[in-house]
């Protein structure tokens, strides 16, 4: 019988669990799939006029590759002539008049390869604004953070809004933990 908890020692280990749990954080580890929204905003529908479509591509991508993506010309990725377009797994969103909002959503198989690979980073990337400059080419990428612990639990969708300057992203993650 020496090695049984009684009530009051069983409620109190109970209780520290629970505090540790709580201040300490339960965290998700991992990536969080969301349902990716892109809409074309009514300036840059404006500007655009006489153009073919916008196309914003989402690319999944670990750590590792991120620092590669990070300095890739969005020139070169969006040459027709070019191959890095062509050889990179992505989704495509392509936005005009008569249609100005498309979703991925957080159920498609995209995402379920997407963290079978480890992605920790969704890079989006725009054919839009022309002509293309230093500065427009930098606004024409957005990086977002997948990892769970920089999102809200209840957070389900990511915002992403091409604008007449390029893209913004309207869902904003937490800060990174420390």
């Amino acid at each position: 019988m020496g090695n049984m908890i009684n009530g009051s020692t069983f409620c109190r280990l109970f209780a520290c669990l629970t505090v540790v749990c709580l201040v300490g954080g339960c965290r998700c580890t991992g990536t969080r799939s969301f349902n990716t929204n892109v809409t074309l905003s009514e300036s840059a529908k404006k500007d655009r006029a006489g153009f073919p479509a916008v196309e914003v591509d989402v690319i999944g991508l670990t750590e590792l590759e991120l620092e590669d993506w990070k300095s890739q010309s969005i020139n070169d990725y969006f040459n027709p002539q070019g191959t890095l377009r062509a050889s990179t797994e992505h989704v495509t969103f392509k936005l005009g008049n008569d249609k100005t909002t498309d979703v991925l959503p957080k159920d498609n198989e995209t995402w379920a390869k997407w963290q079978a690979r480890g992605v920790m980073h969704l890079m989006a990337l725009v054919n839009w604004p022309r002509p293309v400059t230093e500065e427009t080419g930098k606004r024409r990428r957005l990086v977002i953070p997948l990892d769970c612990s920089r999102w809200d639990k209840k957070q389900t969708d990511l915002r992403l809004v091409v604008t007449s300057e390029g893209l913004r992203l309207d869902t904003q993650p937490l800060p990174p933990k420390k």
